[in-house]
């Protein structure tokens, strides 16, 4: 089965289901802080911060591959090294947001995920990203942004 969508290719059902995978530990997370900010003693809010900075650090990584071989097959070298030099900034984003406190850290999280939205773009725009990259990036970040706006919401209120 694969998500069809009228302008686009399928996404394939493994990016589908390992994007959708991803979601589940912050999903698990963000809830059982809404019913036990931390349960079993363990700061609950750290971990789920760390875990979506990690994700971040991924797609960072991402688009260094993503720029790296558009740099050994692309007509636009320049446009590559800007996604080069911009892959980089998720997981200095993500380091720095660790050191937040999660009602500040949070919302800065989702920011940089929009943000990383414009890479998508620009990677896709490259040639560089699958043709149905932007489709699925596009629903796992309103996925991430969401629970990350309810995490902060709701650590300030505690």
């Amino acid at each position: 089965m694969r998500l069809v969508t009228p302008t686009s290719n399928p996404i394939p059902l493994e990016a589908q289901i390992l994007g959708i995978g991803g979601l589940i530990p912050l999903l698990a997370g963000v809830a059982a802080h809404i019913a036990s900010p931390e349960p079993f003693g363990l700061p609950l809010t750290r971990i789920i911060l760390t875990y979506t900075a990690l994700i971040l650090s991924f797609l960072g990584g991402i688009h260094w591959g993503f720029a790296s071989s558009a740099l050994a097959h692309a007509d636009d070298r320049s446009r590559a090294i800007r996604i080069l030099a911009f892959s980089v900034l998720p997981a200095f984003t993500g380091w720095l947001v660790v050191l937040l406190p999660v009602a500040i850290g949070a919302p800065v999280l989702a920011a940089a995920f929009v943000w990383i939205l414009l890479l998508d773009w620009a990677s896709e725009a490259l040639g560089a990203a699958p043709p149905w990259w932007m489709h699925l990036r596009i629903r796992l970040t309103f996925g991430v942004v969401i629970l990350l706006l309810i995490l902060g919401v709701t650590s300030m209120v505690r």
